[in-house]
């Protein structure tokens, strides 16, 4: 899925775009208004849009963070607020896999402008076959919950929400009859 799709896909109110079992994408907007003396003196937003992908007969879901449009107006500290980003998985069945991780998702903050910057980071997330649930189908589900969260530099303060989560639908892996043996199953779905 490109980031046109996902982002003509998710339109105006749509919480998720599923392009095909194997491509998923989520988006939201961030706003910070900013405060000084107790009022309101300016606001700056940006955008993130995540997509999910799974290539063929592989093991690995390769998740694409796109941050986007962003604005500024009035008074603000978002040149140098710090924002942090990071793919939870929170929940997980069985709850026993361990999950290989790898991309470029940062583990630490970045500053507005240095995401105005970069733009794009990845996390691929790779479930090893045998870990799932008993039978032939080694089955595998889990939730992958991409996080935002940012804090005003000192001395400023934001109203409202510091951060927030998006939802992606759950990522299956499993080793039925019908997919390639080659990778222990795969296409995660």
């Amino acid at each position: 899925m490109t980031f046109d799709e996902c982002k003509k896909g998710l339109g105006s109110d749509n919480k998720f775009f599923v392009k095909s079992r194997f491509a998923v994408c989520d988006g939201a907007s961030f706003l910070q208004a900013w405060v000084q003396n107790n009022r309101p003196v300016g606001e700056s937003m940006f955008n993130l849009r995540v997509i999910g992908t799974i290539p063929s007969n592989s093991r690995t879901i390769n998740f694409q963070y796109y941050f986007t449009d962003f604005v500024t107006t009035g008074e603000t500290g978002a040149a140098s607020m710090p924002i942090t980003m990071k793919g939870n998985i929170p929940q997980s069945w069985p709850s026993r896999v361990r999950y290989t991780r790898g991309g470029s998702l940062p583990a630490g903050s970045r500053t507005f402008v240095q995401l105005k910057a970069a733009g794009t980071f990845n996390e691929t997330v790779t479930a090893s076959p045998g870990q799932g649930s008993s039978g032939t189908t080694d089955l595998i589900f889990a939730v992958y919950e991409p996080a935002v969260s940012y804090t005003a530099p000192a001395p400023w303060k934001l109203s409202g929400a510091t951060g927030g989560k998006l939802f992606m639908l759950a990522p299956r892996w499993d080793s039925a009859s019908y997919l390639a043996n080659s990778t222990g199953g795969g296409n995660p779905a």
